[in-house]
């Protein structure tokens, strides 16, 4: 590719300055998308064949070609902070579907292990894919983007911990799902005791006729948590709905979380010889 300059540029050099040039070898290209090359390859484990693990693939493979649609025909759409939410979104159902498709090593752990080992491969799933995506680096940007994902990683696996706490002595799907997303709201807000001290701290030195303004950015930063944690139910719940539907993950489930749905007996038949009360 070549760059040269299409107007003067005053201050900054004449308009007919030297061409410059730049070489992106095709290799970049492809190693951008190395990962969603690699990630079908996870089928192929023994116990992930002839099975509808396959299912966890769509989500991350649908973000990613909404994204990139986005940029081609309404680039308007995915710039600035919305184009940072729309990027840690899609790298973090990459990471949840890496999990899923390995779900079956956690089967084999105790809970506490399998816990560690799903926020490692959550983290690790998340720089893979932020190292191919910029081209084997990781620029400050991208630096802020893994912290932010390590934070939704570990917020994930401590819900799903907390849920399963509450469901422990009675589990149904509905039931986990309403203790997943309240388990994901309160983590992320448990910073509010901050926020608090800090409006005291601010209102003490800058006076009582700021405290409105304080107020409002207190509130302000309390509902972005709490959207924070609904936004990682969101996720999350696409890929829970899909594993209570298909019993090769429904029985992963159930074993890494020691927790197995109520089923109601059957109905006694009656006598046909006893007359009903």
């Amino acid at each position: 590719m070549t760059i040269v300059p299409s107007a003067s540029l005053g201050a900054a050099g004449p308009g007919a300055g030297e061409a410059v040039h730049y070489s992106w070898p095709l290799y970049l290209h492809v190693i951008r998308f190395l990962p969603w090359l690699l990630l079908p390859f996870l089928l192929l484990q023994p116990d992930n064949r002839g099975s509808a693990v396959w299912k966890a693939l769509p989500p991350a493979y649908a973000l990613q070609a909404i994204e990139a649609a986005l940029e081609i025909w309404a680039p308007w759409a995915v710039n600035g902070s919305l184009m940072f939410l729309a990027d840690e979104a899609i790298l973090l159902a990459f990471s949840l579907t890496t999990l899923w498709l390995l779900s079956t090593y956690l089967a084999r752990l105790p809970r506490p292990a399998a816990g560690f080992f799903a926020f490692l491969i959550l983290g690790a799933a998340g720089l893979l894919y932020l190292i191919a995506w910029m081209e084997l680096g990781l620029s400050s940007g991208g630096v802020g983007m893994l912290f932010m994902h390590g934070v939704l990683s570990a917020v994930i696996v401590l819900g799903f911990l907390l849920a399963r706490a509450l469901c422990r002595k009675r589990f149904t799907p509905g039931r986990f799902h309403l203790r997943l997303v309240g388990s994901l709201v309160g983590i992320c807000l448990l910073p509010s005791p901050l926020f608090v001290l800090m409006v005291v701290f601010q209102g003490m030195m800058l006076g009582l006729e700021e405290i409105p303004f304080i107020l409002s950015m207190f509130f302000g930063s309390f509902s972005m948590l709490a959207v924070v944690g609904v936004c990682a139910y969101v996720m999350t719940a696409i890929y829970l709905t899909l594993t209570f539907r298909e019993p090769v993950l429904r029985q992963r489930f159930e074993t890494i979380f020691g927790l197995h749905r109520e089923v109601q007996p059957p109905p006694v038949p009656m006598d046909p010889g006893i007359a009903p009360a």
